[in-house]
């Protein structure tokens, strides 16, 4: 029904063409948002160390805690900025995974 009155607007020059095309097909979307983040990592030379960071990582991490220590310290970063980072960081179903030759680390957001 909203596209039929926009047009018809268009037809009688109450729009242009440019308006109607921003109402008809700029929808924005709305991405969800999570409340905790899983972190999980493995260090391939050091099993011990492996096994006391990931007893403090065993229940997920609250999102507002990652956001408070993001906004706390700012990235130098040319390929993203805290305001990317934190929106990267906030969405649902993302899923990091990055796989060294010294370390396996896997972040995922519930």
């Amino acid at each position: 029904m909203k596209q039929i009155k926009t047009l018809n607007k268009v037809y009688h020059q109450k729009l242009s063409v440019e308006e109607a095309y921003q109402l008809l097909y700029n929808v924005k979307v709305k991405l969800k948002q999570t409340h905790f983040i899983k972190v999980k990592f493995r260090f391939k030379d050091h099993p011990i160390f492996t096994g006391i960071f990931s007893l403090f990582t065993i229940l997920p991490i609250p999102t507002g805690l990652i956001k408070f220590f993001i906004k706390r310290k700012s990235l130098d970063n040319d390929f993203i900025t805290n305001k990317d980072l934190i929106q990267l960081i906030t969405s649902k179903h993302v899923y990091i995974e990055v796989d060294s030759k010294d370390a396996y680390i896997k972040i995922k957001t519930l």
